[in-house]
């Protein structure tokens, strides 16, 4: 969602451009999610879902996290689910909104 905020936290602050990110996402376990035509890091999806969810929640430290991530709130009403709850995503931040922001990095680079 926030370059800024992704860079310096896997990338000590760097400025990678899109073929050397390409080249260091595998390390981290991470792809580059080019569906919108706009280059955006992500989690490898996995039919459970998020590559990095575990038995005990997110392998991240909360200082880590996605910032969409830290914006999901559980739906209550799917609380009971055997297969989990679902999530709800504010607005602000909606793939449309990463999309602006990565396609803003992506012209300074």
């Amino acid at each position: 969602m926030d370059p800024e905020r992704f860079f310096a936290i896997f990338f000590a602050g760097q400025r990678l451009t899109v073929k050397q990110l390409r080249e260091q996402l595998p390390a981290l376990d991470l792809v580059l999610w080019e569906k919108t035509e706009v280059p955006m890091p992500a989690p490898r999806a996995l039919a459970s879902g998020c590559s990095f969810l575990g038995t005990d929640g997110c392998r991240f430290s909360v200082a880590e996290r996605p910032c969409q991530c830290l914006a999901l709130t559980p739906d209550r009403e799917t609380l009971s689910q055997d297969e989990g709850c679902l999530c709800l995503l504010p607005e602000e931040f909606n793939r449309s909104e990463a999309r602006n922001r990565w396609q803003k990095y992506w012209q300074t680079v």
